[in-house]
C-alpha cells in the first residue's frame, strides 16, 4: 500500500516508482477481479466438501417416526440410530483423499487465474502504452507531411515543381492521418481493455510510468526460469491434483463394491419393542447388474484422461515459455538494430531534404525518406514492447505474483 501513499503524496505522480510497485499493482488488480472472486469461492466450496468427507468417519444419527396402519394403535413408533463404520472398504478414506486433491486443485486454480490475469493486465498495458507512442509518432509524422505538403504547393504555385508532386505530397499526408486515426482507435479499444482488467487500480496503472516497470527488463532473464516456471506452474498443480482426485474417485468406486461392516445402536421410545440394543451390521450395495465394475472403468478412463491432459499442459506451457525467450531475444536485437537505423533514416531525412532544394534529390526521394524515417521510429517502439512484454510473462510465470526482492538468486 505503501506505493500508493507514495503517489498520493505526491499529487499523483508516482515518485522513485520501482519495478516492485509495477508488480504490487499487477497483483491487487489481478486479485480484486471478479475470476479470482469466482476461484476463491470455489476453493470455499471445495474446502467444504473436504470437512464433510472427514466426517464421514464419524457415527451417522438417524430418527424415525412411524405412524401404525393398525387403528387399534394410535401411538407412533420412534426409532432412534447410530451407526458407526467399521470397515468400508476404503471408501471413505479414498473419498476424502478425493477431496482433498479437489481442494489442492482449487488453490492451483485460484493461483493460475491471478497468475493469467496478471500476465494479461501487463500485455495489455505494455500494449496501451505502445499504442500511445505510436501515436505521438504519427502525430508527429501528420505535421512533418503538412509542412512537406505547403513547401511543395509554394513551389507549385512557383512554377519550380510539379502538379504531380504536390498530388503525392497530398497522399502521402493522407495516409500518414488515416495510420494516426488508427492508432487513436486502437489505443482508446486498449484502454477499455484495461479498465475492464484493471478495475480500482486503472487511475494507478494508467499513470505508472513506463520506465520504472522497465528497470529489470533490460536484464536478461535467466535460462533457470524456464525449469522454475515448469516447477511452480499452478495449472500443472491443478491437473496433478485433477489426477490425484480421479486415482481416489476409483478407489472410491471399487469400495462400492465391497460391504459395509458397521455397529448399530438402535434405541426404539416407544411400542411394544421399547428399548434399546447395539448390533454388528453388514451391508452391500453394489449397484445394478455390473454397473459397478463399469463405474470403476469409467474412473480409470477419466484418471488416464486426467494424466494425458497433464502431459499436454506442460507441453504447451514449455512452447509458451520458449516462444517468450525467442521473443524477448528477437527484440533485444532488433532495438540494436533499429536504434542505429533510426538515427541514419533521421540524418538522411534532412539530407534529402537539403539535397531537394539544391536539386540533386527528387520530391519522390524527400517523402520516402520521411516516411522510413518514421518507420524507424515505429519499429522501435514496437520492439521495445514485445521486449517488456516477453519479459514480465517469463517473470510472472516463473515467480508469480510475489515480489522482485524476494526472488531466489
Amino acid at each position: 500500500m505503501w506505493c500508493v501513499l507514495l503517489f498520493l503524496s505526491f499529487g499523483g505522480q508516482w515518485v522513485h516508482a520501482t519495478a516492485n510497485d509495477f508488480l504490487q499493482l499487477l497483483q491487487r488488480a489481478s486479485y480484486s477481479h471478479p475470476q479470482v472472486a469466482m476461484a476463491q469461492s470455489q476453493r470455499e466450496g471445495a474446502d467444504g466438501e473436504r470437512q464433510a468427507a472427514r466426517w464421514q468417519r464419524y457415527p451417522m444419527p438417524s430418527f424415525q417416526s412411524v405412524t401404525p396402519q393398525d387403528r387399534s394403535r394410535s401411538e407412533p413408533v420412534n426409532r432412534f440410530s447410530l451407526e458407526q463404520p467399521i470397515f468400508a472398504g476404503g471408501r471413505i478414506d479414498a473419498g476424502i483423499d478425493e477431496a482433498e486433491a479437489k481442494y489442492t486443485a482449487s488453490e492451483g486454480n485460484l493461483d493460475q487465474v491471478a497468475v493469467d490475469l496478471g500476465v494479461r493486465l501487463s500485455t495489455v498495458w505494455y500494449e496501451w502504452h505502445r499504442q500511445r507512442e505510436r501515436k505521438m509518432v504519427l502525430m508527429d509524422s501528420v505535421q512533418a507531411h503538412q509542412r512537406l505538403r505547403d513547401q511543395i504547393s509554394r513551389r507549385v504555385k512557383e512554377g519550380v515543381s510539379a502538379q504531380a508532386d504536390l498530388t503525392l505530397a497530398v497522399a502521402r499526408l493522407s495516409q500518414a492521418e488515416g495510420d494516426l486515426q488508427q492508432a487513436k482507435s486502437a489505443e482508446r479499444n486498449l484502454y477499455a481493455q484495461l479498465v475492464q482488467l484493471a478495475g480500482a487500480q486503472i487511475h494507478y496503472l494508467s499513470t505508472f510510468p513506463v520506465p520504472s516497470a522497465d528497470q529489470r527488463v533490460r536484464e536478461a532473464p535467466s535460462v533457470d526460469w524456464r525449469e522454475k516456471a515448469i516447477a511452480r506452474a499452478p495449472g500443472l498443480a491443478k491437473l496433478d491434483a485433477e489426477a490425484d482426485a480421479a486415482a481416489a474417485e476409483i478407489r472410491v468406486k471399487r469400495g462400492q463394491l465391497s460391504p459395509v461392516v458397521s455397529v448399530r445402536y438402535d434405541y426404539d421410545a416407544s411400542g411394544f419393542r421399547k428399548g434399546s440394543g447395539v448390533f454388528l451390521q453388514v451391508s452391500a450395495q453394489p449397484g445394478a447388474g455390473l454397473s459397478g465394475l463399469s463405474g470403476v472403468k469409467a474412473s480409470e478412463a477419466y484418471y488416464q484422461a486426467a494424466k494425458d491432459a497433464r502431459r499436454s499442459a506442460e507441453l504447451e506451457l514449455r512452447q509458451m515459455l520458449d516462444t517468450d525467450f525467442s521473443d524477448y531475444d528477437s527484440a533485444l536485437g532488433r532495438i540494436q538494430s533499429y536504434e542505429q537505423l533510426q538515427i541514419s533514416s533521421r540524418e538522411v531525412a534532412a539530407s534529402y531534404a537539403r539535397q531537394f532544394v539544391a536539386g540533386r534529390k527528387s520530391w519522390l526521394d524527400v517523402l520516402n525518406a520521411v516516411r522510413e524515417s518514421v518507420a524507424a521510429d515505429l519499429s522501435i517502439i514496437d520492439a521495445k514492447t514485445q521486449r517488456s512484454q516477453a519479459w514480465w510473462r517469463l517473470r510472472l510465470r516463473a515467480f508469480g505474483l510475489g515480489e522482485i526482492s524476494k526472488e531466489p538468486q
